[in-house]
């Protein structure tokens, strides 16, 4: 039986899952996993233990009287990649404050893992190296802050020490690293701000006329008035705009469609201007470091 590593990322929503995608698709030729049959990976071809970790709890359930919303539930990946012997499962956890879901996965997970060769079943590989990885948005707080808020959360998962040295990070970098865990921070030149001020910056510079007139379309039709606002009222209003110009300017290709198709089906990038601009080189070597796929 071969052995394999884990990358588990996790994310607060679709979009950072759509973006994620492009980063290891075009910055690190990172394949999606298809399964046997081409279609999506079944569980039964997860290496061990995830062959029967979600089969398992996927059972548990559905022996309950359980209402038509528990099928939202879930906590599966929602994009499983592979590079150089590592799948990366991405987890969308659905916001910054559902961080209860990921801690019920990394305690299930690690008590499973303890014991992933003894129970392998008909799995073809075993998960042996694992790495932890999670992308926040720093909204209207510094990074160090987001460091804090997520250490406090995360210290101890029920009676497991596990993140028990706080956060640091160096001087203009928006990311940590720790042993086998990470944590990566979205913001703008200011370390504040989320997700869209990564990408709006690169969508600028491969569709500079088309997002031009998005913005003036935007600006013309919507009131984004951030006078006298609190800070955090004041950073969702700057990122929903960031996300109402970039979703109308990906009409076009993809009409009716969300912003995380749009992201995700990369209609607004430019693969050798992506790849160039500094926020996604420097995305690439932060991960490739972490990880260490090319070792």
């Amino acid at each position: 039986m071969d052995n394999t590593n884990a990358l588990m990322v996790f994310c607060e929503g679709a979009h950072d899952v759509a973006f994620l995608y492009q980063i290891l698709k075009h910055g690190l030729g990172a394949k999606r996993v298809k399964g046997e049959d081409r279609g999506g990976l079944k569980f039964s071809e997860y290496p061990s233990p995830l062959n029967n970790f979600f089969k398992t709890k996927m059972e548990n359930h559905a022996a309950k009287d359980l209402s038509q919303d528990m099928a939202k539930k879930f906590f599966l990946p929602d994009l499983i990649l592979e590079k150089n012997g590592w799948f990366i499962f991405i987890f969308n956890s659905g916001g910054k404050t559902k961080y209860e879901n990921i801690k019920l996965f990394i305690k299930e997970f690690s008590i499973l893992h303890n014991v992933a060769g003894t129970f392998a079943g008909d799995a073809k590989s075993i998960i042996t190296d694992v790495k932890y990885l999670f992308f926040y948005d720093a909204d209207e707080k510094n990074i160090g802050d987001v460091g804090v808020w997520m250490h406090d959360k995360f210290s101890t998962i029920e009676d497991i020490e596990w993140q028990l040295e706080p956060w640091s990070f160096s001087d203009g970098n928006r990311y940590a690293i720790q042993s086998n865990k990470a944590i990566y921070i979205w913001g703008g030149e200011d370390e504040k701000g989320t997700l869209e001020d990564i990408i709006y910056p690169i969508y600028s510079n491969c569709k500079a006329d088309l997002i031009k007139l998005s913005e003036e379309f935007v600006d013309s039709a919507f009131c984004w008035d951030v006078e006298g606002k609190e800070p955090q009222r004041v950073s969702k209003i700057k990122a929903n705009k960031l996300k109402a110009l970039i979703c109308i300017a990906g009409q076009g290709e993809r009409p009716g469609r969300p912003l995380s198709a749009i992201i995700n089906d990369n209609v607004l990038g430019d693969k050798d201007i992506m790849t160039e601009e500094p926020v996604f080189k420097s995305l690439v070597g932060f991960l490739s470091t972490f990880v260490g796929f090319d070792d």
